[in-house]
């Protein structure tokens, strides 16, 4: 035959080497799509291109109101995130919990050097 077995296998893996390579940009480039911010989730390929804008650059940065997201705020949002209202002690407590006392360490303790294998310290 015209073909060796190296021959074969060398073309093989070239051919395989390609195709991963082909595969793991293509997923990279989803990655990059699917978690930039955007206006809607609409799949149109209009959104997702870079609009030229022929007037002028304003120096103030344009926040979109109801800026859409995979996960994660804004970039530029200044509400703070969202588990942080359970801990503001404004709104009711979740769940049945009985009310926290603050630490009262014993008159009586004998204090222990840490550093000496927990020995009293005299």
């Amino acid at each position: 035959s015209p073909f060796t077995q190296s021959d074969v296998l060398t073309k093989m893996i070239k051919v395989v080497s390609l195709l991963l390579i082909i595969a793991s940009l293509s997923m990279a480039n989803g990655l990059i799509l699917a978690t930039r911010a955007v206006k809607s989730p609409g799949l149109s390929l209009a959104a997702l291109q870079k609009k030229k804008s022929t007037q002028k650059k304003s120096s103030q940065k344009v926040v979109a109101k109801n800026e859409w997201r995979w996960f994660g705020r804004g970039r530029d949002s200044k509400a703070p995130p969202a588990f942080l209202k359970l801990y503001d002690g404004k709104e009711e407590i979740i769940g049945k919990y009985p009310e926290l006392k603050p630490y009262e360490s014993p008159k009586d303790v004998v204090k222990r050097n840490p550093y000496k294998n927990n020995a009293p310290i005299q």
